[in-house]
């Protein structure tokens, strides 16, 4: 699940990268936040204008172009459908995204960097990732085994 960092126009991947959306105009921003609010539902364009562009007059057009720079952005980023067309319904993501406004950019780095870290790990030593699950799982089963012996 990837999260946004309104304040600082940032979002986390859950492969840990960390990609600036800084190119993307304030509307964009609203769109794409408007969309993971209302994820899983989809929107269509007279929302999006009513809740993404507040009392200005704009044209569904304004809508499409949003969307289409939206999608160009994040196919340069390797992120293929990121925004979804839902024929007879409107726009949604392709998944759930958290939207994070705090003030505190280390608080959504460290989430990344706790998340590369553990997949480094994985990719580094997979014998010894391997041995610590095995040696959870035998430490579970004996303390289950004892909670049961003591409910005997």
């Amino acid at each position: 699940m990837a999260y946004i960092q309104l304040k600082f126009k940032l979002l986390v991947m859950p492969d840990g990268r960390n990609i600036s959306m800084e190119s993307l105009s304030d509307n964009e921003i609203k769109i794409i936040t408007f969309l993971a609010k209302n994820y899983p539902l989809a929107s269509n364009r007279d929302e999006i204008l009513k809740n993404c562009w507040e009392g200005k007059v704009v044209t569904e057009n304004s809508v499409n172009v949003a969307i289409s720079n939206i999608r160009s952005f994040f196919q340069k980023e390797n992120i293929q459908d990121f925004i979804v067309t839902l024929r007879g319904e409107g726009y949604q993501l392709s998944e759930k995204i958290i939207i994070k406004e705090s003030n505190d950019p280390a608080a959504l780095n460290s989430l990344s960097k706790g998340i590369n870290l553990f997949l480094t790990s994985i990719k580094n030593h997979p014998a010894t990732f391997l041995l610590n699950i095995i040696t959870c799982l035998i430490l579970m089963t004996i303390i289950k085994l004892y909670i049961w012996i003591i409910l005997l």
